[in-house]
């Protein structure tokens, strides 16, 4: 089974004036943005990467390991919605 995605940032250090540097969950290239903004596909390098990584959910690669038990319903509907 192939491990759910994880997100990485580092700060760099060096003539780059501190940016934050990414590592894509997908293909784990390390990519640097001066603001999130420019990064629209963040954590993913690409959207093909973040096509990739939603293939994964849809076709059962990525799932949740645990079912849903009655209390984890019961305590949901008494925090009420979220939003």
């Amino acid at each position: 089974m192939v491990p759910a995605p994880f997100f990485s940032i580092t700060i760099s250090g060096g003539n780059e004036g501190n940016l934050p540097t990414y590592e894509c969950p997908i293909c784990e290239k390390l990519f640097k943005v001066d603001r999130p903004e420019d990064a629209p596909f963040r954590p993913f390098c690409s959207e093909r990467c973040k096509l990739v990584d939603l293939g994964r959910w849809l076709d059962g690669t990525y799932r949740v390991s645990e079912p849903l038990k009655p209390e984890d319903l019961e305590e949901l509907s008494e925090e009420g919605p979220q939003g």
